[in-house]
């Protein structure tokens, strides 16, 4: 089945690989989004399984 053919979430994470420099140390980049909700037909967002 398509993946686009249901209504359903997705959430997107990043990593660096490189410092973040001498200010934060050791630590290396990171994000994360919030749900991002695709309503396939158009005609609302249902949850997936319902």
């Amino acid at each position: 089945m398509d993946a686009s053919a249901e209504d359903a979430w997705f959430v997107v994470e990043v990593e660096g690989s490189d410092s973040l420099g001498s200010w934060w140390g050791s630590a290396q980049p990171y994000a994360i989004t919030n749900a991002l909700y695709l309503d396939a037909a158009g005609d609302g967002w249902d949850p997936p399984g319902r």
